[in-house]
Order: C-alpha cells, then sequence, then structure tokens
C-alpha cells in the first residue's frame, strides 16, 4: 500500500520550542531490524511526499550511501558534503567520489563545507579548502557542543560568528533552488500532529 500523510504525520516528533519542524528517524530501541524490508520505489514514495507536505526537507545521510541516503542525493536540488580538515577526512571522501558517480551523483555538484569540531589546536585551514575544493566553513561553536551534550539542539543559537556562516549556505540552498525549478529542496517536515519524544 501507498504511505499516506496522515501515517508521516503520526510518526513525525516536534518540540514545542520549534512548531514549524519536525523530525523523522529511529527511535530509542529502534534499527533498520525494526520494520519489513523497503525498495527503493517506497523511498522515493516517502521522500516525494514529504517534499509535497513540507517547505524544506533535510535528509541527514549516512557517510556511506545506503538505500534512503542515495535516494535523497539523487532527488535534492542541493547536497552538502561535510568534511574536517585532516587526512582521514579527505582520504575517505576521495574513496566515496567513485560510489557517488555509480549512484549518478557528481561529487563536483556538492557544496563542500570544511566543519571545525574543536578538537584541533593547530587548524590546516588554508591546506584543507585547497584539498577538498571547499566553498564554505562552518567555525566551531563551543555553545552547540554544549547543546549537543545536554539534548537542547532545538534551543535558539546565539553564536553570531557560526549563525552569519550558516545563513551563508542557506542562501546558497535557495539560490540553488531557485536555478534549479525542476528538483525540489530537502529540510525538515512541517508535521500537524504532536508526538511525544521518546525518552533517553
Amino acid at each position: 500500500p501507498d504511505i499516506t500523510r496522515e501515517e508521516i504525520e503520526a510518526v513525525t516528533v516536534t518540540v514545542d520550542s520549534m512548531n514549524h519542524a519536525g523530525f523523522l528517524g529511529y527511535t530509542d530501541r529502534e534499527n533498520r531490524r525494526s520494520f519489513p524490508v523497503f525498495n527503493d520505489h517506497r523511498i522515493r514514495q516517502l521522500l516525494l511526499l514529504l517534499m509535497d507536505m513540507s517547505d524544506y526537507v533535510i535528509v541527514d545521510c549516512t557517510s556511506v550511501p545506503e538505500q534512503i541516503s542515495a535516494a535523497a542525493m539523487q532527488i535534492a536540488s542541493t547536497t552538502f558534503r561535510i568534511v574536517t580538515p585532516d587526512v582521514k577526512s579527505h582520504t575517505f571522501c576521495a574513496s566515496q567520489v567513485p560510489l557517488l558517480a555509480e549512484l549518478g551523483i557528481q561529487a563536483d555538484e556538492q557544496v563542500v563545507v570544511l566543519n571545525h569540531t574543536g578538537k584541533w589546536v593547530f587548524s590546516p585551514d588554508e591546506a584543507a579548502k585547497a584539498a577538498f575544493g571547499t566553498s564554505s566553513t562552518l567555525p566551531f561553536s563551543r555553545e552547540i557542543a554544549e547543546a549537543s551534550a545536554s539534548g537542547d539542539l532545538d534551543e535558539a543559537l546565539h553564536d553570531r560568528r557560526f549563525n552569519r556562516q550558516f545563513e551563508r549556505l542557506m542562501a546558497v540552498c535557495h539560490f540553488q533552488e531557485q536555478t534549479s525549478p525542476k528538483r525540489k529542496p530537502f529540510c525538515f517536515p512541517r508535521a500537524k500532529a504532536k508526538v511525544k519524544a521518546p525518552t533517553k
């Protein structure tokens, strides 16, 4: 049977501080074996329905594209590749280029974002930008790190430096949306039904 809007709304998790956004994903104790096997047709049906329900849909893709990530990247108007300024990240990303090409995803069409997680005493930004062909940089934000540790990522962010860079990325996303009318953008679905978030 086809997936319905009502089914999506019933499993969408919302939070009071973000009434314009909803979250879909595994809940506590769920994993990929918790559900019947699904095919590419079902995945695309779900993604296209989310796009029809929402202004934007964001899909947090896996590092090695599995079915859902591959379908999302094929449909998306904008794809961000998040990298870190180290040899391990560069080597891994280089190894994924032919795998992405097999799926019809061109790495040179992705927006490459250099992400700082705060673990480097010295960060070789210029070398990393040259190696990755990076077009954007996200600075380390202690506020985000603390919010992630406490589980408060739904709260407003007051880090001006990070917000400025993030707004630039959103501008890239909006520009690509306008210049690619045949492809729709991805972000969080707007849910009508509220579901209590699972406790950890």
